[in-house]
């Protein structure tokens, strides 16, 4: 099937639904465990943007980046607990969540991917279909404005944070796109194999070990 643009129309109710939970999420971190973060939409589907494409009558996606600001100690020094929390945080948003766009459409447990988590929305009917998803990715950045996004390798089982080869742009109030070559590492080091220094829970300084 060819792939084809998506009509902000068609978008426009599902990032709005999208962006509700969204706050509901940074909310909850925030009130119940310290956790101050702040949500962009990116990729194709940011408002300034509004490309979105799908392979013909496939469902299509949004992309999103949980931007942390501001967070206990405790989960910078473990990158599994933080994204069990924010998941776990996420699915209960989710599973009180109804769709407006799509009668009787629920969302799925969020999904533990390698670098984002993913929530995808079936049908109600028997032969439940995905009608829609989005990902959700963990990001963290230095003192010198280099992006980290908390990965989990799937091999290892071993939660770390990734350095982005090509950091993302904060333009006003936007995040810019990724890099869509994925997770590359700065310099070619992991975040993990140097010393993290943190103030006030953030991280401010990542020097070789």
């Amino acid at each position: 099937m060819a792939y084809e643009y998506v009509s902000e129309k068609e978008v426009k109710p599902y990032r709005s639904e999208c962006s509700q939970m969204l706050t509901e999420l940074r909310d909850y971190l925030n009130e119940e465990y310290g956790i101050v973060t702040q949500f962009f939409l990116v990729g194709s589907g940011s408002d300034a943007r509004k490309l979105v494409m799908r392979n013909g009558n496939a469902p299509f996606d949004l992309d999103y980046n949980l931007m942390v600001i501001r967070m206990p100690e405790e989960y910078w020094n473990n990158p599994q607990c933080l994204k069990n929390r924010v998941r776990d945080s996420l699915n209960l948003i989710l599973r009180r969540s109804r769709s407006r766009v799509v009668r009787g459409g629920r969302f799925s447990d969020g999904k533990d991917s390698t670098s984002v988590i993913t929530a995808l929305m079936y049908t109600p009917s028997i032969l439940s279909q995905v009608v829609f998803s989005f990902d959700l990715a963990i990001l963290a950045k230095d003192e010198d404005g280099t992006y980290y996004r908390l990965i989990h390798d799937k091999r290892s089982n071993n939660y770390h944070w990734g350095g982005e080869h090509q950091p993302s742009i904060i333009s006003g109030k936007k995040l810019m796109p990724l890099s869509p070559k994925g997770i590359g590492m700065k310099s070619g080091k992991d975040i993990n194999t140097r010393k993290i220094c943190i103030l006030n829970g953030r991280i401010k300084a990542i020097h070789p070990i």
